[in-house]
């Protein structure tokens, strides 16, 4: 059971050093509050996060995961950062509910083991890399996984590649949300194998 001011305070303690450390680059209250919500609307259980940095967003992701019975992955490659995210993670009662993952965001995602699935993402690195991240979680993310990335109005320009994939694949369902720096959410109707196949499909009915 989680104990809801427990939670709340830490919170509002990571958001205040956060305030005071913009190098931290956490989200808005109301972002986190947005993502623990879509967590908690798509009953979301595998929960992969691409940027832990000092655990705000992590603490949202994780509350919304002690509800629906789930765990988070969340990759940071900085180990000071890593740290003091599982302190505010402890802070708040949730540290059973994440495991960080300390490594550079694309070698993780390639470590990762080939039998794992995500039914929710959170990506909150480097903007630029973004476009890297999908590509190597799409594999392993579920059909109707639900993906939000971050600063996509403030940012645009740098994830422009990735903003460009997710908004004419046929295989998916994006929008801009004007939230915090923009949040672009991203519903995957078909996995990648499904679409792979139904193009293989289509070519030989063709022939």
């Amino acid at each position: 059971m989680v104990d809801r001011v427990k939670i709340l305070n830490a919170l509002k303690k990571v958001e205040s050093y956060g305030k005071l450390h913009p190098e931290m680059w956490n989200i808005s209250w109301e972002n986190g509050s947005l993502l623990k919500m879509m967590v908690l609307a798509r009953g979301a259980k595998s929960i992969l996060e691409v940027g832990t940095s000092d655990g705000f967003s992590t603490i949202w992701l994780a509350w919304a995961a002690a509800i629906t019975g789930g765990k988070v992955l969340s990759i940071e490659r900085d180990p000071g950062r890593a740290s003091m995210a599982a302190d505010n993670l402890s802070d708040a009662g949730l540290n059973e509910y994440v495991h960080i993952l300390i490594d550079d965001a694309k070698d993780a995602l390639d470590s990762i083991e080939a039998s794992a699935s995500f039914d929710f993402a959170f990506l909150d690195a480097a903007k630029n890399e973004y476009i890297v991240y999908f590509q190597k979680a799409r594999p392993r993310l579920v059909r109707g996984a639900i993906v939000v990335a971050d600063d996509a109005i403030t940012e645009r320009n740098s994830m422009k590649a990735y903003l460009e994939k997710v908004e004419h694949d046929p295989s998916l369902e994006s929008a801009l949300i004007d939230i915090d720096d923009g949040v672009e959410i991203t519903y995957l109707m078909r996995n990648s194998l499904l679409c792979a196949h139904a193009r293989e499909l289509n070519t030989d009915l063709s022939r």
